[in-house]
């Protein structure tokens, strides 16, 4: 997975577990977990995380729990193509979601699921 720089302090994301992204498919912009948590907690410090925000780049808000649930989900993907046993798993379950309302369609979404909740399981 191309992680690139981050769209706040324009560093690299040298590791994968730093990488968040914007949950907007039009947008999907990269930036350091801690750096989107820091502008998300602008005008709030009474908290270490935000509980939701606005994309710096496109606007959009979000809640920072859909945020740290795409990064387990890139975090189990990129595990599972290191995995021999796992490899193609990963296209057969990404999620697709509407553009307008957000909701994700097809029927992969209980085995998307199912990958998220594997690392309680374990």
């Amino acid at each position: 997975m191309e992680r690139g720089e981050c769209r706040l302090c324009g560093e690299d994301i040298e590791k994968l577990n730093q990488f968040v992204r914007c949950p907007s498919v039009a947008c999907a912009a990269h930036f350091h977990a801690k750096c989107l948590a820091s502008h998300g907690l602008a005008n709030d410090r009474c908290q270490l995380y935000p509980l939701e925000g606005k994309c710096p780049r496109c606007g959009r808000q979000y809640l920072w729990g859909d945020v740290i649930r795409d990064q387990r989900m890139v975090l189990k993907i990129d595990e599972a193509q290191t995995d021999s046993s796992l490899k193609g798993l990963a296209s057969m379950i990404i999620p697709i979601r509407c553009f307008t309302c957000g909701k994700v369609i097809g029927n992969k979404w209980e085995a998307y699921l199912g990958l998220l909740q594997a690392e309680y399981t374990e």
